[in-house]
């Protein structure tokens, strides 16, 4: 007996499952249509084509592409569309997560609320050091207005600031 592929195991335990792989895969299936030949008239790898036909659609681009592959896989396997991109819809649906997509932009928002704080104490000090360096009573800018010498070099120090800043 030959080996069986994932695909194949799934098809005959959840063939009524009404999953879009399962039965674009029995569509083949049932026109002898080897995957090396579908994926070749898709301009896909069999690899990915592998995974559309076991709704594996991490290893997929984006749902749009997707959706693109399936118009595609079922114009050659003569099939109806709309009835299976209904099915993806509905299994993309179940699989969002809702509150991950909000903890993300959360995460997102007070990464760049630490960044911003860290750039401002970064440019704080900064002119904190110029103007201590200014007041050094042993060298230093003593010698010289301090104000006007310190701000001198805060625009160089700030574009500095800003080009190592992430």
């Amino acid at each position: 007996m030959a080996k069986e592929t994932i695909v194949e195991q799934k098809s005959k335990a959840a063939i009524s499952t009404g999953l879009p792989g399962i039965q674009m895969h029995k569509a083949r299936m049932d026109q002898t249509i080897s995957i090396e030949d579908a994926a070749s008239a898709m301009g896909l790898t069999v690899r990915s084509l592998q995974a559309l036909e076991a709704d594996d659609y991490d290893k997929l681009p984006s749902e749009v592409y997707i959706r693109g592959y399936i118009r595609r896989y079922c114009s050659l396997l003569n099939i109806e569309p709309a009835t299976i991109l209904e099915e993806f819809e509905a299994n993309i649906e179940s699989e969002k997560d809702p509150a991950g997509e909000d903890s993300r932009i959360q995460f997102l928002e007070s990464k760049k609320i630490r960044m911003a704080i860290i750039c401002t104490a970064g440019v704080v000090l900064l002119l904190l050091a110029i103007v201590a360096l200014g007041d050094d009573p042993h060298g230093g800018f003593a010698q010289y207005n301090t104000i006007s010498v310190g701000l001198k070099y805060v625009p160089m120090l700030l574009t500095l600031v800003v080009l190592i800043a992430p």
